[in-house]
């Protein structure tokens, strides 16, 4: 009979894995569920996204959209904020929006400083961009 410590060093190591091996394949095989494998780092299965459910909009918002030629609707963030004939602010006022006001989104200005929207009297305005966030059914982007 050999002694443990006189056998050749391959095969020590080859039943040190065997070992390893038979004792991972009891614990999968047990199905505990007081014994949990940590997972390896960087192995973590993927997490499914959750299911986004559809936006849903006040009325003056969806309203706005459908007055839209683009479809989007431009929303007051701000209280006091000028609406004017054109996109700068040397162009007369026509009126103030205020919070949550949504205005028909027509366009932007070349420098996409200004949107143009469709002031509640039926007029081309614009509106400061930093003062509106833009609200469209498949791009949720804010100005």
């Amino acid at each position: 009979m050999m002694c443990r410590d006189t056998w050749p060093l391959g095969l020590r190591f080859t039943l040190q894995v065997c070992a390893l091996l038979v004792l991972m394949l009891g614990l999968v095989a047990c199905n505990s569920d007081d014994f949990i494998i940590p997972p390896v780092p960087g192995t973590e299965p993927e997490m499914m996204p959750a299911e986004v459910e559809p936006q849903v909009w006040p009325e003056a918002v969806v309203a706005a959209m459908a007055q839209s030629s683009l479809g989007c609707a431009s929303v007051v963030n701000a209280d006091g904020v000028r609406i004017r004939t054109g996109p700068g602010e040397q162009y007369p006022t026509l009126g103030l929006g205020y919070l949550d006001d949504a205005l028909p989104m027509q366009g932007m200005s070349q420098d996409r400083n200004w949107v143009e929207v469709t002031a509640p009297d039926g007029r081309t305005a614009y509106v400061f961009a930093e003062l509106t966030d833009t609200v469209c059914p498949d791009v949720q982007e804010s100005q």
